[in-house]
């Protein structure tokens, strides 16, 4: 999974939620510190801007459950949030992949709107296209 901070961190942990319980399904289960370190790794991966706070869980003793985790960096984001420093102008990763991930999807869009151009005439049923 790659994380663009610009969104709520909480899809991380819905997104390790759901290994989770793939995992219980399937009679694997995750470990409290699989799912902790495959969200930090996802967090980490998204550049700098969790750095201090990843900092911070690193120098945590006590309360490292995937409960605390997650408290700790919905506080986190609710910090860089409430600061500005979750803008897309203040990214040092994702800029790029998330240029190219909206770009990858309007492609896709133009593409499938061709298709349908070329294979039905113009397109009528979309109301928001103008010919």
């Amino acid at each position: 999974m790659t994380y663009n901070p610009t969104t709520p961190i909480d899809l991380v942990f819905s997104k390790i939620d759901d290994l989770l319980m793939y995992g219980d399904f399937a009679q694997c289960p995750f470990s409290t510190e699989q799912a902790i370190s495959k969200a930090y790794h996802i967090i980490n991966n998204c550049g700098s801007v969790y750095n201090d706070y990843l900092r911070a869980w690193n120098r945590r003793i006590n309360n490292r459950t995937w409960t605390d985790f997650q408290t700790h960096f919905r506080e986190a984001y609710n910090e860089l949030e409430a600061t500005g420093a979750l803008t897309v102008d203040q990214m040092d990763f994702g800029q790029a992949n998330f240029v190219e991930q909206v770009d990858s999807r309007v492609n896709a869009d133009i593409m499938h709107r061709a298709n349908l151009l070329t294979h039905d005439g113009p397109i009528t049923h979309e109301p928001y296209l103008t010919p």
